[in-house]
């Protein structure tokens, strides 16, 4: 009788045991959660601790290319969890493959996952952009942009322009010239550079960058607009009281006036308008005028003077005198 006793007593005690590991094992309780942030090498997720049972004293993600990841494969390390929500950062992720996700929490041996979730990674492809052709071209400044024609494998976060005096060959190259960013995402974009000079040949590309780096658009070349170039030549036909004064003047394509200065100094005080005046031929044109009413045997200075909508510009000063009178 006391053996059966003793026998039954034995098994309501292992009976009682392993009654109380199953209910650590069931209080334990997490959930895996979804992921909130996703990038080319990185993910957030963002679970739940139900309950800690019995005191759990680990917990995480763990995640791997293959179903059913446990803590043998990558996982995360939060410490001792409390109840309540929490997000794992798992990193070093290949682009574009696909992953699987448990939560976990843990009490020695003793491991409870939460359900398993799955996320692919975004692709590394580069976006796709074209250069415009640059307009509004004045002597010191173009509207230049692009348009940026499939975003690749993420959200395009930046794009603009680059310019420089010289070829733009690449990436590398282009980080170490002029440059304008012009907002983010898809579609067409331009915007107004600034600060170039007058007369010079422009090389310039476009860019956009995504999570898989930065790529850029075809080349594109530009010549910014001359201020009229005029020169003074030699005065002719020098009498007593006139003389004609003479000069040289590239307009480049622009319609531009011209006159002259003239006076007994450097600080000249008359004007005459050529008589060519306006002028717009491309190429240098000879302009010339003749003013009247000059004083005998006098030294007068003069200078041609251009005048367009790309600014006006002084040439040099010559000076002739005047016959004497016999």
């Amino acid at each position: 009788m006391k053996t059966r006793f003793l026998i039954i007593t034995i098994l309501f005690l292992v009976i009682l045991f392993l009654h109380g590991c199953d209910r650590d094992e069931r209080e334990m309780q997490v959930l895996t959660g979804e992921v909130t942030e996703l990038a080319l090498n990185s993910a957030k997720i963002k679970g739940k601790v139900i309950d800690v049972g019995a005191g759990a004293t680990q917990y995480g993600h763990c995640y791997s290319t293959s179903p059913g990841p446990d803590i043998e494969d990558a996982k995360t390390e939060l410490g001792t969890p409390s109840p309540g929500d929490f997000t794992s950062v798992v990193g070093s992720l290949d682009p574009d493959t696909k992953y699987y996700v448990r939560g976990y929490i843990s009490r020695g041996r003793t491991i409870v996952y939460g359900s398993e979730i799955n996320f692919t990674t975004p692709s590394a492809a580069l976006p796709v952009v074209t250069t415009s052709e640059a307009t509004e071209i004045s002597k010191d400044g173009a509207v230049c942009g692009g348009n940026v024609t499939d975003q690749g494998g993420t959200p395009v976060t930046g794009r603009g322009i680059f310019w420089s005096t010289g070829p733009i060959a690449s990436v590398e190259e282009a980080l170490l010239v002029s440059r304008k960013d012009i907002g983010s995402g898809s579609g067409t974009f331009s915007s107004p550079v600034s600060g170039l000079t007058a007369g010079t040949t422009y090389y310039a590309r476009a860019f956009a960058t995504n999570g898989g780096g930065m790529s850029l658009g075809n080349e594109i070349t530009f010549r910014t607009l001359e201020p009229p170039a005029p020169v003074t030549t030699a005065a002719t036909e020098i009498t007593t009281l006139s003389a004609k004064l003479n000069g040289q003047v590239n307009t480049f394509g622009f319609v531009t006036l011209v006159y002259f200065e003239y006076g007994l100094t450097q600080t000249y005080g008359s004007t005459i308008d050529a008589v060519e005046s306006p002028v717009s031929a491309s190429g240098s044109v000879s302009v010339s005028a003749t003013p009247a009413g000059l004083a005998p045997n006098t030294s007068y200075h003069y200078r041609v003077v251009a005048s367009n909508t790309q600014g006006e510009v002084y040439g040099n000063d010559i000076s002739f005198t005047t016959v004497a009178e016999s």
